[in-house]
């Protein structure tokens, strides 16, 4: 289990399955500020650019519930985050994936993005999606084939 301190020294990101059929990344941000207080930026990152306010609203509960168990003061504040548009109706995981690795990449325009809102739209492209679909499949295959 994560500890509750620990989800107030480091920002997250959140895999997260939307009602069964859709997969999204659920950014938080932590300001590194004081203690006891924390500016804390919430952002969806969402291949068919919906802001998905439920997720948000679950999460800012989830966050306000820890901090009053740590005795943080948690400032919630929402940014919208418009990433690459999923070019199919299926390819929902495989974008969240390639987005996770664009972030992973570069982690210091992933951290800026999620604390001022903006675009991932150049970050990725639909042959990376693509492409990480077909390595994944060859690689499912080859394990069915052992």
């Amino acid at each position: 289990p994560i500890s509750l301190t620990g989800i107030f020294v480091q920002d997250l990101l959140l895999p997260v399955n939307v009602s069964n059929l859709h997969w999204i990344i659920a950014a938080v941000g932590i300001d590194h500020g004081s203690v006891h207080e924390k500016q804390v930026l919430i952002a969806t990152i969402d291949s068919f650019n919906e802001e998905r306010a439920e997720v948000v609203q679950i999460l800012e509960g989830w966050l306000l519930r820890e901090a009053a168990k740590a005795n943080i003061r948690a400032r919630l504040e929402r940014r919208r985050v418009v990433s690459p548009r999923q070019s199919n109706n299926w390819d929902c995981g495989v974008c969240t994936l390639v987005a996770i690795e664009a972030m992973a990449r570069n982690p210091e325009g992933a951290v800026e993005v999620v604390r001022r809102g903006g675009s991932m739209e150049s970050w990725y492209a639909t042959r990376d999606v693509e492409e990480l679909r077909a390595r994944l499949f060859r690689e499912a295959m080859l394990e069915v084939h052992k």
